[in-house]
């Protein structure tokens, strides 16, 4: 029994390296190509490189899996698609969130300091800060489609919560608003400190948003990188 289990291999040995060889003689006569991509050099298979056949140049499918681009066969159809594309749609979203949410979220805080220095020269009136109240909570009930759109983000399966925090930041602008109006109707020290803390809270909240984008950007260009080398 063992000896015919040891001549069975030895057949399967010798058909693979029969067909192996027989593969390898396939493409001698052609002039084979070296492949560069993105500066760098990548290696094909010495039984299929890439070639040129009748002013044609051939590349083997193992070669575009090397630098991200991904090759299904379906009967005579070769689906390719880039690995990259995701990544790079994500850093689009990534870019318009920054300009679009956090820059708009970091002007109103500034605003906010504004009326904060114009309080010293009792230079505030209720009206302006209602109108700012009114900008930002119009800008809050805005968010459908860019809360939409941020869900899209992710790494691997783990989705950036941080990133979902610009209508409680809103909120919790709105509220320091709320406290600065009252200290300027009843001059209540205790509405001031209400004031300062809440919308220190929306700072901190809208930094750490801010660094997560950050991250994550970072980690999408790294990942793009691995197959640009």
């Amino acid at each position: 029994m063992t000896k015919k289990i040891l001549i069975v291999l030895i057949v399967f040995l010798l058909t693979f390296i029969t067909t192996a060889s027989a593969q390898g003689n396939l493409y001698k006569g052609y002039n084979q190509v070296k492949v560069i991509w993105e500066n760098h050099s990548i290696d094909a298979s010495k039984d299929v490189p890439a070639i040129i056949f009748e002013n044609r140049t051939m590349v083997p499918i193992n070669l575009l899996k090397q630098v991200g681009i991904n090759a299904l066969k379906t009967g005579n159809t070769v689906t390719l698609k880039d690995k990259r594309t995701d990544y790079i749609k994500m850093i689009s979203v990534l870019e318009g969130f920054k300009h679009e949410n956090i820059e708009q979220l970091h002007r109103f805080n500034e605003q906010i300091s504004s009326l904060t220095e114009l309080i010293i020269l009792n230079e505030v009136e209720s009206e302006q800060i209602d109108s700012l109240v009114k900008s930002i909570n119009d800008y809050r009930n805005n968010q459908n489609e860019t809360s939409a759109l941020i869900r899209t983000v992710k790494i691997g399966s783990d989705f950036p919560y941080e990133l979902y925090h610009t209508v409680s930041i809103c909120d919790l602008l709105v509220e320091a608003l709320s406290h600065l109006k009252t200290y300027i109707n009843n001059q209540d020290k205790t509405e001031l400190h209400l004031f300062i803390t809440t919308k220190q809270q929306g700072l901190e909240s809208l930094k750490s948003m801010e660094d997560k984008s950050n991250t994550l950007t970072n980690m999408l260009f790294d990942r793009i990188s691995i197959f640009n080398h």
